[in-house]
């Protein structure tokens, strides 16, 4: 079922942004864990675009919210870096794994951190739902240790 671009046909609707046609994808069984050479599956390309509609589709199909890329992220890693509070939401209603590391030790909190901008809405949500800010990644800092790192001291609000 894959195109010679090696690019799972269901990831190819998502990247097209059509509900429909993903509905359709999904109806004609195409596999919604599929994954492409980066090891990502079709709801990562959804969080990227912000396709909260398309993610919420997937996720009510049943998608592994927990799976990881090559790079060792899940969804919520995602999200957090898109700072996809919405889409966030979701994948915690449906039981991703609050504390996932990726290959670096980072934890979704860790990323929400870096990507915060000032924002911490995002934050605030993943410690309510039980993130560890604590955790340290492989070069032994954790989420509070890097919002103090990057100067980030609107976020310091939100981890301390």
């Amino acid at each position: 079922m894959k195109r010679k671009t090696d690019t799972p046909r269901i990831l190819e609707a998502v990247m097209s942004r059509d509900l429909d046609r993903v509905r359709g994808e999904i109806e004609a069984g195409f596999d919604i864990n599929a994954k492409d050479r980066d090891g990502r599956t079709c709801l990562y390309q959804a969080i990227v675009d912000g396709s909260d509609d398309i993610a919420a589709l997937l996720i009510k199909h049943g998608v592994n919210v927990n799976a990881k890329d090559n790079s060792g992220e899940t969804s919520l890693h995602f999200a957090a870096r898109e700072h996809r509070l919405r889409i966030a939401e979701l994948l915690l209603e449906a039981g991703v794994e609050v504390d996932a590391k990726d290959s670096f030790g980072n934890t979704p909190l860790g990323r929400a951190v870096f990507a915060s901008r000032g924002r911490g809405e995002l934050i605030a949500l993943l410690l309510a739902n039980g993130a560890n800010r604590e955790s340290k990644n492989n070069f032994g800092m954790s989420p509070l240790d890097l919002a103090k790192s990057i100067a980030n001291y609107n976020v310091l609000q939100f981890i301390m």
